[in-house]
């Protein structure tokens, strides 16, 4: 395509020694490393017959140092252009070995021991909920996969996310990052699958180093408790609020290209020249954090001061309505079910919005109500995958007082044999997650936390 452009050759050719002086520096490590001598050579030619068409009768005026600063930026830029589809391609074959890798392990581990093929539980898990693009469309749960990478596809469409460019439509120098199809199994406090997701997501992390300001605040499992307590002594109405597609709604800010595998396209790999906000990108959550809190701002709802995250508007009557806001997730308490009701057409106004008329889970924590107008907060998914995880921990051991006996740790010192520092420290700190919602095991995670160096 770039030969065909350059036109026709003219007469006003030059020798090589006058074109190899200038078009050298080009050609240097910097711009060819990554690339074939096939591509490099083929470069060489194209800009070798470009340079003679300038000089000709065609070139005009122009001065050398002019058409050499030409040529040379073209020889760059093609290079670099080059090496970064070829850095994709090689990252692609990885990605693709690696999963060939795990489905040969997956079939010859039999009943031996995961550590005897160095694949861990966590691994496992993780693999079983966010599979590959070849594992899913291989499993029993490929209808499910293929419905939400479609509605994916669509919802990028629908918010107009990007507009296909073509490479020499490119600003010269900018990086072209590619996109990952994930896929992940999202499931309740209870682990028990309730969606199938699929999110076309930039692969950010080879985005050249920026000094923006990236940071977005999220919501405090405190405010939600400070929330539900207030709910469940003032009676109040509560729901949850989910936002779809939460990061396709910021405006993106600068010139951002990016590459559509063709697992997505079914033909050719397209480029994108991103008009608004996509996964992956580090800055994404910070500009949907700025759009959401601009809209509540907006619409009269006042910020908490200690934590940007919490919400809470009260109307002339006297109502009230609270509001923590997760990322895409809202918990709401109002006064009235027409608060609950108005906030719902607000959002609803900008976003593509479920509400529930209850609070079931948030943050990982599971919501129960209770007789007389009580609400019980547990964490039931996070105990179960711990046990699942550490088969071999016991629930109930020598010492059963609660919350912990005052010789526990020397007498564990004492008589305990050594054990694995790693897992012990891995279990500590799930169980640090557990005292969110269960406070009698608080003093002993604390006392175990003491001897994490010289765990027994």
């Amino acid at each position: 395509e770039q030969e065909e452009s350059l036109g026709s050759e003219t007469a006003g050719g030059v020798t090589e020694d006058r074109v190899v002086p200038y078009l050298q520096p080009a050609y240097s490590p910097e711009y060819t490393d990554g690339v074939s001598e096939e591509v490099v050579e083929a470069v060489k030619d194209i800009a070798e017959r470009h340079y003679e068409e300038l000089t000709g009768p065609a070139g005009g005026t122009r001065s050398h140092t002019h058409i050499n600063a030409k040529v040379r930026w073209y020889v760059a830029e093609t290079l670099t252009h080059m090496r970064e589809l070829q850095q994709y391609q090689d990252m692609m074959d990885r990605m693709q070995a690696e999963d060939e890798v795990e489905e040969t392990t997956r079939r010859t581990m039999g009943p031996r021991r995961v550590s005897q093929v160095v694949v861990s539980a966590t691994m496992k898990a993780v693999t079983a909920d966010m599979p590959t693009i070849t594992q899913a469309m291989r499993s029993e749960e490929e209808p499910q996969w293929t419905q939400s990478i479609v509605a994916e596809i669509q919802n990028l469409v629908t918010h107009g996310t990007g507009v296909e460019v073509s490479r020499a439509e490119v600003t010269p120098g900018a990086q072209i990052l590619p996109v990952k199809v994930v896929l992940k199994k999202k499931r309740d406090s209870e682990g028990k699958v309730t969606k199938y997701k699929a999110r076309l997501c930039v692969l950010g992390n080879l985005k050249k180093k920026s000094f923006e300001s990236v940071y977005s605040p999220t919501a405090n499992e405190k405010s939600l408790k400070l929330l539900l307590s207030l709910a469940t002594a003032l009676k109040m109405e509560v729901m949850s609020l989910d936002v779809y597609g939460a990061f396709l709604y910021p405006d993106q800010k600068g010139e951002v290209f990016v590459m559509i595998p063709p697992s997505v396209t079914g033909g050719a790999e397209i480029i994108w020249k991103l008009k608004k906000t996509m996964y992956g990108l580090d800055s994404s959550p910070r500009a949907y954090y700025d759009h959401v809190s601009a809209h509540l701002l907006k619409g009269a709802y006042d910020r908490c001061a200690s934590d940007p995250c919490f919400f809470y508007k009260k109307n002339t009557t006297g109502g009230l309505i609270l509001i923590v806001v997760h990322v895409d997730d809202f918990a709401v308490a109002a006064s009235d079910l027409d608060l609950c009701t108005q906030f719902v057409e607000y959002m609803e106004s900008v976003y593509v919005v479920s509400f529930t008329r209850d609070v079931d889970h948030f943050l990982g924590m599971h919501v129960t109500d209770l007789e007389g107008g009580s609400r019980r907060l547990s964490q039931p998914g996070l105990l179960k995958k711990i046990f699942e995880k550490h088969p071999d921990v016991e629930l109930l051991g020598k010492y059963p007082q609660v919350p912990m006996s005052s010789i526990f740790a020397d007498e564990v010192q004492a008589q305990s044999p050594g054990c694995d520092k790693t897992k012990y420290m891995e279990l500590l700190g799930s169980l640090m997650y557990v005292v969110k919602t269960r406070f009698d095991i608080a003093y002993a995670v604390s006392r175990l936390a003491m001897i994490t160096q010289k765990a027994t």
